[in-house]
């Protein structure tokens, strides 16, 4: 399980590192002068890195519909749950 829960979050942030180029100027999050998150356009600055986030978003899709992935997953949360009681 733990293979594939860090094998998720990578796909994870390399869908959101995606996301952080398309969707801003030179992957800019934040303003170098003031510091402060810098908004979004609403405008795709690199329509590539887009595509690239999109194959990111449909191989998490495949994740998450994993039968092994999911019984895993499953008996992780009961687990954990147990744990806290």
């Amino acid at each position: 399980m733990i293979s594939m829960d860090i094998t998720r979050k990578f796909i994870q942030m390399g869908r959101t590192r995606s996301l952080r180029y398309a969707l801003r100027p030179g992957g800019r999050k934040y303003d170098k002068t003031t510091g402060r998150e810098m908004e979004r356009t609403g405008k795709v600055a690199d329509e590539g890195k887009l595509k690239g986030a999109r194959v990111f978003e449909a191989v998490l899709e495949r994740i998450e519909g994993d039968v092994v992935y999911a019984e895993a997953k499953g008996r992780w949360r009961i687990e954990v749950e147990g744990k806290k009681k």
